[in-house]
């Protein structure tokens, strides 16, 4: 049978899921953060997501799955950099640009343990 055509085990299918739930709730902490004006309280939201995400994350995953697991979520924050430096253009104040960096570099915060 051709390798195409292989259907993924439900674990393969479950750690993908894992990375796109990271790499999808970042829009949604984007937002959050580019609300507020006081740097501090920007930086504690921020801390906050990334602790919940890294508890929920914890809890809800096997320990042998968990390296591999990291490195899922790793791999999607690297796409997520990616896709974030390529939307660059200079119309977008860098303030903007270097909080949108801040956040997708401190996803990988969540599979660090």
């Amino acid at each position: 049978m051709p390798g195409h055509r292989d259907v993924c085990s439900l674990r393969q299918l479950s750690l993908c899921a894992v990375g796109k739930l990271i790499t999808c709730s970042a829009t949604f902490i984007m937002r959050d953060i580019k609300t507020f004006h006081e740097p501090q309280r920007s930086v504690r939201v921020l801390q906050q997501r990334i602790e919940f995400f890294r508890a929920l994350l914890e809890s809800h995953c096997p320990t042998q799955l968990y390296s591999q697991m990291a490195f899922e979520v790793l791999s999607a924050v690297k796409e997520l950099i990616d896709r974030t430096k390529k939307s660059y253009s200079p119309n977008i104040s860098i303030s903007a640009f270097l909080t949108e960096m801040n956040v997708v570099v401190s996803l990988t915060e969540v599979s660090a343990s």
